[in-house]
């Protein structure tokens, strides 16, 4: 593939071109502030990657604000909204023994949410973990198996066959528990359990009452330790029922790992609402075989853009793993508003494509206003960085950042010139070079 972005500014005699097979890694950031030109250039490269890709390139365009217009001839669209007919499924478990597996999954999963503005407290992300570790295993994906974590191995000979849970699988499991603890099986014996535990803490607060014997009267002493002796009699009868109304011999583990009613209830509105943003129902897309699959997701909120580009990404990566090591670029992601959906953690999607996805054939192509969230890591393994113009506010801390000539920088001007930092294989010096734009 080959980007044609213009000419030297002081040496009209040489182009400026991104060639993908001599590049260090197919990573790209294009900066500017609004206006000067970024959705131009990103439509711009992409239909030079189309038409210099030879072989099949799947281009993946995450359009956050709707502008990132193809030619039909060359891409197919699937709007992400609450009305929408597509959706992800972002409970799907990789069977690589490195990055996959349900624990792996689980912890993505959970950690997505707390990026988000509604982060969980820690007994709704207890729960959450423990729903979704019992909802895998009764699919069959076991958490210390690793053969269990491919659909091809499913250990509970059953008669359906294996597939990965959803959101909605999820949505019901969750009711499910919720009536098992307030009127299901396993609630008589829960209830008895609550009681006989108010029981004992009634019981202990009598006995402290009791060691401070100095302040009281031979009376208050007495009607003290007849009630201790009724309060023991009364938790022996409630556990002797708490024994009898157990049915499963689960209950005990549900009623610690589900912590209360009240927790379990606020845990499934927080899954009713995620299933109700329409991201994670109905059927994933089908782009047919067009290069460039732009998801439209101008209609979701900043946290529901937030999860649907992690989960997204991790389906992508996943599956160019497990496709193994290659020598060329055949996925491409470009990310618009890129510094939204960055990390400072380092098993997050974004950070792991940015270390990993290199040798696995896959590009991230950032667009941002801002220099903002990206960490140190992601700007040294992007090999090509294009700067469209920033504010003179920022001019200070970009220099500082990427290492450019502050002088430079006043040099931009919008829509006409950049500066443009290519590192190839057999160059990797910092040098920025100042081009007249024909892209």
């Amino acid at each position: 593939m080959r980007i044609i972005f213009g000419k030297e500014r002081f040496n009209q005699d040489r182009a400026v071109i991104w060639h993908s097979s001599r590049v260090y890694n197919g990573h790209m950031l294009v900066l500017g502030a609004s206006g000067t030109g970024k959705t131009h250039l990103l439509r711009k490269a992409v239909n030079q990657m189309v038409e210099t890709s030879g072989d099949f390139v799947g281009i993946f365009v995450l359009d956050v604000h709707g502008d990132l217009e193809f030619s039909d001839s060359i891409s197919s669209t699937a709007i992400f909204s609450e009305s929408g007919r597509a959706g992800i499924n972002p409970l799907k478990v990789s069977s690589d023994r490195q990055f996959g597996g349900v624990r792996k999954k689980i912890r993505s999963f959970v950690s997505a949410i707390n990026r988000t503005s509604r982060k969980l407290g820690i007994k709704q992300e207890n729960v959450l973990i423990h729903l979704l570790e019992d909802l895998y295993a009764a699919n069959g994906f076991y958490i210390d198996d690793p053969q269990t974590w491919s659909l091809d191995y499913d250990p509970r000979k059953s008669r359906f066959s294996k597939k990965y849970p959803t959101m909605e699988d999820l949505k019901k499991f969750s009711e499910y528990k919720l009536k098992q603890m307030v009127t299901g099986a396993g609630s008589k014996a829960m209830k008895k359990l609550d009681e006989l535990n108010r029981k004992f803490t009634l019981l202990e607060k009598y006995r402290k009452k009791l060691l401070k014997k100095g302040s009281l009267d031979e009376t208050e002493i007495s009607k003290i330790e007849n009630k201790i002796e009724d309060l023991k009699e009364e938790t022996k009868r409630l556990y002797s029922e708490y024994i009898d109304s157990i049915e499963t011999g689960r209950e005990l583990d549900d009623y610690i790992k589900y912590d209360s009613e009240d927790v379990l209830k606020s845990v499934l509105r927080y899954i009713e609402s995620l299933y109700q943003s329409g991201i994670f129902k109905g059927k994933e897309p089908d782009f047919g075989d067009k290069p460039v699959r732009r998801y439209l997701i101008n209609s979701l909120n900043p946290d529901e853009q937030k999860l649907f580009v992690d989960f997204l990404l991790e389906e992508i990566f996943f599956k160019a793993k497990e496709e193994g090591i290659k020598d060329r670029i055949d996925r491409i992601i470009v990310l618009d508003e890129a510094h939204m959906f960055f990390s400072d953690e380092p098993e997050h999607i974004v950070n792991i494509i940015s270390k990993e996805g290199r040798k696995f054939g896959i590009a991230l192509v950032m667009a941002s206003q801002s220099l903002s969230h990206f960490s140190d890591d992601v700007l040294s393994n992007t090999a090509t960085k294009i700067i469209l113009g920033v504010d003179e506010v920022n001019h200070e801390k970009l220099s500082r950042k990427l290492r450019i000539n502050k002088q430079s920088l006043r040099f931009i001007e919008p829509r006409k010139t950049a500066l443009i930092q290519i590192k190839n294989h057999a160059n990797l010096n910092n040098k920025y070079v100042n081009t007249v734009l024909t892209i």
